[in-house]
């Protein structure tokens, strides 16, 4: 009977995927790391989607400022530690496991979970967080998506990157355009439509990669978002020798433009060169 109405569930999303499609889905299992305003947007989308199996970790409580933007929780749950609000919330899906760890990116708990995950969402609010979900990804051999957003206030944009293990050598994981540092801002701009754009365009690319087969990754491991001008461009980006995720030192990352980028909204043409400004804006891009 469960699996009679678990089909009858996703009798129109079986349509585009296929019965092995959705099957494939139920059983990937999805680490998301850092539960925030994109983490919870990611979690509810990949619920609804019909993955199996997820876990989030994430060391914060929800706070009066969180709830525009984190869509797990309500008043109710201020002060609550998100992951464990989230777990209530994502309750109503029978057929779907959910692992909450209250813990950061940086510990052993972590590890554990992204080396047991078939996927990582990299979507912490610090580039030392993400610096270290991408070095975990990249040691274990887990691809990773990282999602982030601009400060409101200097852009209304978004960038997705993407790291496989089976992706070319030259490709870049998710810390190589990260800075060694970047100043903490505590009251940053937001617009909850930008964050919700961001996390579904970063789960629609899991579903091409993860259950619809992408044939030639290798053309982009970088989206960037502008919400303005309401375009996504892509890129490849090479990996950078001195990254602290994927190699001993830090440094930078040279950026490639392929052949077919081409934008996603109908009647918007993507320029011919992808601007500098984008890698510029990817190191004030976080996690909300």
């Amino acid at each position: 009977m469960a699996n009679t109405n678990n089909h009858t569930r996703y009798i129109d999303q079986i349509a585009v995927l296929g019965e092995a499609g959705q099957r494939r889905l139920g059983r990937t299992r999805v680490h998301i790391a850092g539960l925030g305003g994109l983490g919870s947007n990611v979690a509810l989308l990949l619920s609804q989607l019909g993955v199996g199996r997820i876990s989030a970790n994430d060391p914060q409580v929800v706070e009066p400022s969180n709830l525009s933007r984190f869509i797990l929780g309500d008043a109710a749950d201020l002060g609550k530690f998100k992951v464990e609000v989230a777990a209530r919330h994502l309750a109503r899906w029978p057929a779907l496991g959910f692992t909450p760890l209250v813990a950061p990116n940086e510990s052993s708990a972590t590890e554990c979970m992204i080396a047991l995950a078939g996927w990582v969402f990299s979507c912490a609010n610090t580039v030392e967080a993400r610096v270290a979900a991408a070095r975990m990804a990249v040691q274990t051999g887990t691809s990773i998506i990282d999602v982030g957003v601009a400060d409101g206030r200097e852009l209304l944009a978004g960038t997705v990157k993407i790291w496989r293990p089976s992706f070319p050598s030259w490709a870049a994981c998710p810390a190589c355009t990260l800075p060694s540092r970047a100043p903490t801002k505590r009251r940053e701009g937001w617009l909850f439509s930008v964050i919700a754009l961001t996390a579904s365009i970063s789960v629609q690319l899991f579903v091409e990669h993860a259950c619809r087969g992408r044939r030639k990754p290798q053309l982009a491991n970088m989206l960037t978002l502008d919400a303005e001008r309401f375009t996504i461009e892509s890129a490849a980006i090479n990996r950078s020798p001195y990254c602290r995720a994927c190699a001993d030192v830090s440094g930078g990352a040279s950026i490639h433009k392929p052949a077919n980028t081409a934008a996603l909204v109908a009647g918007v043409t993507t320029p011919a060169e992808l601007s500098s400004s984008w890698l510029e804006a990817d190191c004030h891009v976080q996690g909300v």
